[in-house]
């Protein structure tokens, strides 16, 4: 039991760093199976990272509901690591920079299958009120309820520095390791699948791939390494162990983001492909990473962000779907800049209103630093209604990762109205990407003529939005080899699309010299899944386009013309294109 707690403090410490709370909590294990009303445990530590004493309990009782008429109730015991308290959900006195065991017992009324939230809160001295952040992977608890005895796996991970952290240094093999033990105190299980993946960034876990085998006693793999392990008959009572590896590219680095981004391993039925979210789990656990890129600096041409609010301690208003690309050819006679979008809300605090804002983000010298980033508006209705511009502050990590951060800017009715930030990561070249070899090949795939200006572009994608999804996948089929690097598809995209043309001695070199002209639009086109036709050729099921506007002269410039399209291609159905598209 030590152990296992002593694995929840090594993450919280990890977490202290990037969470937006003096006081954070973690459980172990994070997913369990049973039956309705049968009592399920879990370890729980409160760390109390503030310079005074907290006191803390669960909200409501330990009472919760979810869909579909469940409820139930978590009991928190305190643990002193061999006995529990008599009474349960009580509040609990945590002096500056403790920590506090719990056991928690949960349980609910009938089946269910996803994730219970528990809320807990603390106050200080001065009766102030503070909600522990959700974690994801550090404290939110997943379960599935069903009759009988159902599987029951129980994971516990563990890397070479022993504090919760895959660390990969400046030297050396350039792969994040995470070791697995797990055990099925449940029924027998048929047909496991064991998936490892990297959790908050869909582009990571996508192009990196991470990889799995089952080890023997002495950490050995029983097989070649893949995507995934498969155990036909998992016993009850039975030990198994395993190796997860995420192999990244020297040229890449993976920030330190402990209370997002993290490597992750789930036990799940044999029915799970890759784009589906783990529903139904036997056993989940992960750690977070570390990875310091071996080659090249400065920022990574190409990174996914995620936004959250500032004061916002719970993590509710967090959002994914966020991607900036950096060229020298946007503004080619001053500092490297970028053009990319977001996912924020009109209305600050209400997720319900949310659109994919694009932006531009000219970097300050040195990489670092003050400097400006202009929202670009797309019309009436949407979350950015004007062209505008926020003051941000910018800060580029040794890994290559960029943090940008912003006060309240008045004038703003979204989220740049508040204090908030995007957290980036590089993003990898994705499996089986298309290569782009010139504007003029990119243009022909496309089926689009390569003098097309903006507002042809723009009366096309609008026509196209008010058809069917057949209709508009004629601008999103690619063939061709896998790409090294996920900027060539989507810089070879901005080439055409800024009315860019080839220049200089070697073909895909544009003339970054020539001006934009009247009618081009400007923009970053973002590919996102692929499946491979009976050809053999890698194609591009759906992609994201970001357009800042129609390049228009002074008197007829619009502030308002700018657009994120999604698009998909013929004869690919998507239960929410949105959802499985967007990154």
């Amino acid at each position: 039991m030590r152990i296992g707690l002593g694995i929840l403090v090594a993450v919280l410490t990890a977490c202290a760093a990037n969470a937006q709370s003096a006081v954070n909590w973690s459980i172990l294990p994070n997913v369990r199976t049973g039956a309705p009303n049968e009592d399920l445990t879990f370890f729980a530590t409160i760390a109390n990272g503030s310079d005074v004493e907290m006191t803390c309990q669960p909200r409501f009782g330990g009472l919760f509901v979810r869909p579909g008429g469940v409820s139930g109730q978590a009991r928190f015991y305190t643990f002193d690591g061999t006995d529990t308290g008599a009474s349960f959900n009580q509040p609990v006195a945590i002096p500056a920079g403790a920590d506090q065991d719990f056991v928690v017992s949960l349980s609910t009324n009938r089946a269910y299958a996803g994730e219970i939230i528990i809320p807990l809160f603390c106050t200080d001295p001065d009766n102030v009120p503070l909600d522990l952040p959700r974690i994801p992977l550090v404290n939110d608890f997943n379960v599935m309820i069903a009759p009988g005895n159902p599987p029951d796996i129980i994971m516990i991970t563990d890397t070479l520095s022993q504090d919760g952290v895959a660390r990969v240094g400046e030297t050396g093999p350039h792969a994040a390791l995470m070791t697995v033990a797990a055990v099925n105190i449940g029924e027998d299980a048929t047909n496991v699948r064991i998936l490892p993946g990297l959790s908050g960034f869909s582009t990571l876990n996508d192009g990196i791939a991470p990889t799995i085998c089952e080890t023997d006693a002495d950490g050995v793999c029983n097989a070649v390494e893949a995507r995934f392990a498969q155990i036909a008959l998992w016993r009850e009572n039975e030990i198994r162990t395993f190796a997860v590896r995420a192999r990244v590219p020297v040229e890449l680095g993976v920030p330190f983001y402990p209370d997002e981004l993290r490597m992750d391993v789930g036990a799940t039925d044999d029915e799970v492909d890759f784009y589906t979210p783990l529903i139904t789990l036997f056993g989940r656990s992960g750690v977070a990473m570390d990875v310091e890129r071996q080659t090249g600096t400065g920022p990574t041409p190409v990174q996914q962000c995620n936004y959250d609010q500032v004061a916002d301690a719970g993590g509710s208003f967090s959002r994914e779907d966020g991607i900036i690309v950096f060229d020298e050819r946007i503004n080619p006679d001053g500092n490297l800049s970028g053009l990319g979008y977001f996912r924020q809300s009109q209305n600050q605090f209400d997720s319900r209103f949310e659109d994919l804002t694009p932006f531009r983000l000219a970097l300050p010298d040195g990489n670092s630093g003050d400097t400006q980033m202009t929202v670009f508006g797309m019309g009436p209705g949407s979350a950015q209604t004007d062209d505008d511009v926020a003051n941000v502050n910018v800060q580029t990590r040794a890994d290559g990762s960029l943090v940008i951060s912003w006060n309240a800017n008045p004038g703003f009715s979204n989220d740049f109205e508040v204090k908030g930030r995007l957290r980036c990561a590089g993003a990898p070249a994705q499996p089986r990407q298309p290569r782009l070899f010139t504007p003029e090949a990119l243009a022909e795939i496309y089926d689009i003529d390569p003098s097309i200006n903006g507002l042809e572009l723009e009366e096309e994608i609008a026509w196209r939005e008010g058809t069917s999804e057949a209709e508009m996948g004629e601008l999103t089929k690619l063939y061709g080899d896998p790409a090294t690097n996920v900027a060539d598809a989507i810089m070879g995209a901005l080439i055409i699309f800024s009315g860019g043309r080839p220049g200089g001695p070697s073909p895909g070199n544009p003339d970054s010299s020539q001006a934009i002209a009247d009618g081009d639009a400007i923009g970053i086109l973002v590919p996102s899944r692929y499946s491979d036709p009976e050809s053999g050729a890698s194609v591009i099921d759906c992609a994201t386009l970001m357009l800042t506007g129609v390049q228009e002269n002074e008197q007829t410039a619009s502030t308002r013309n700018a657009s994120v399209s999604i698009l998909t291609r013929s004869g690919v159905a998507f239960d929410d294109a949105e959802g499985q598209c967007v990154r």
